[in-house]
């Protein structure tokens, strides 16, 4: 009678330790949204430029700053962060929290900022009912008239959205293939429509395969339509495999092309921040998020030319098209806004047929890349004007 009452007593506590893990967990996640987010598990070696460098490719950094986390003896350390909009600040939390970021090794935690003298108040949210909303309770909490083993939602009746149904089930982990995580299963996709949403990338690259919850990403402008770029985690890595083969170069009934491929993250190192000689490495993340913020718009056609000059140290440089003419007029136009605002601001335009390329849009092989080398490129429009990509051996 002794063992059996030990054995259901350890039971019990391991049961309720789990629901309070699980009640922790889903107290935080119902902590209202603002545009201050509070990371967590930072490694020790982070200074506060490597912070913000790691962190800028999920939104526009207004302030953050460093500290050694609570009860740490230098091996942790957390961050306070606030974002231009709550809507990135949200973004950060449904989808980074338990994961790696870029430029990290290890997954940090992700919350919102508490306010300050919120403690008790009638209209504190409560997962678990009594306070309003829509709660989740977790295993072992919803009694007799639970549904199954797994969670199931609080019947608190007040209304509910299916976001915060959403938000409960992400979350508190219990979807299949937990929270998505930038690996070789995820897919990175350029060249989109501005008025594509997460729900139409949701729609082309779900038949591949299974997408983790929160997987889908397009990232948007500020009058919120399309940059053009988006991001799909995938559950298994075939699935990836085979939309990158199936979807890459697909030319779309306007003429330009849809390009996707799979995520890389070499050279983003632990964070330190510190300074480097020479370019970002070829498949650093600095140059995906220098496209992204730029609004890159692909054109038709390919063209040659000569490469005119390349800064090796800084990683861009520019090419002397053979014909300047058979350039698409809206590259041509795009050249001629920037080379008029270059003079407005009182510098030298050393050419106005050069057209501008960074390192990663050359083919690895031509490197090491020297003036007079015959290529062959494609062109787009961005913020700044007109560059090529696509350069390789004429």
């Amino acid at each position: 009678a002794i063992l059996v009452s030990a054995f259901v007593l350890a039971h019990s506590t391991r049961e309720l330790g789990e629901n309070r893990r699980v009640e922790r967990q889903l107290v935080e996640a119902m902590v209202e949204p603002s545009d201050h987010v509070i990371i967590g598990d930072l490694p020790a070696d982070l200074d506060e430029q490597g912070l913000r460098t790691n962190f800028e490719a999920y939104g526009t950094i207004k302030w953050c700053k460093l500290w050694d986390g609570k009860g740490s003896k230098g091996g942790k350390k957390s961050a306070m962060i606030e974002f231009a909009s709550v809507e990135e600040a949200t973004w950060l939390v449904e989808n980074l929290n338990g994961n790696v970021p870029l430029g990290l090794e290890t997954p940090v935690s992700v919350k919102f900022k508490s306010k300050s003298g919120g403690g008790g108040g009638k209209n504190r949210s409560s997962p678990y009912g009594g306070g309003g909303g829509c709660g989740v309770v977790p295993p072992g909490m919803a009694g007799k008239g639970g549904m199954g083993k797994g969670v199931m939602l609080g019947m608190t009746g007040e209304a509910c959205s299916i976001n915060d149904v959403w938000k409960g089930l992400l979350r508190s982990k219990v979807l299949p293939g937990g929270s998505w995580a930038n690996d070789e299963r995820t897919v990175v996709v350029s060249g989109l429509p501005s008025d594509t949403t997460e729900f139409d990338l949701l729609k082309i690259f779900s038949p591949f395969g299974a997408i983790l919850p929160g997987g889908v990403r397009v990232k948007l402008k500020e009058d919120g339509t399309a940059q053009g770029s988006g991001m799909v985690n995938f559950s298994d890595l075939e699935s990836a495999v085979t939309a990158t083969e199936t979807l890459n170069n697909c030319m779309m009934p306007d003429g330009r092309c849809l390009r996707v491929r799979q995520f890389t993250d070499e050279g983003g190192g632990k964070g330190k921040g510190k300074g480097k000689k020479g370019a970002a490495a070829l498949k650093s993340q600095f140059w995906v998020r220098k496209v992204e913020e730029e609004n890159r718009s692909e054109l038709t056609g390919v063209f040659t030319g000569t490469v005119a000059k390349y800064i090796f140290k800084q990683g861009w440089g520019f090419i002397l098209p053979d014909d300047f003419k058979s350039l698409p007029a809206k590259a041509r136009k795009a050249l001629s806004d920037a080379h008029a605002e270059t003079i407005a601001e009182g510098k030298n335009v050393t050419d106005e047929t050069w057209i501008y390329f960074r390192k990663p849009d050359v083919d690895p092989e031509l490197f090491p890349l020297h003036p007079e080398t015959p290529v062959s490129f494609e062109v787009y429009v961005d913020n700044k004007g007109c560059g090529a990509y696509n350069i390789a051996e004429a």
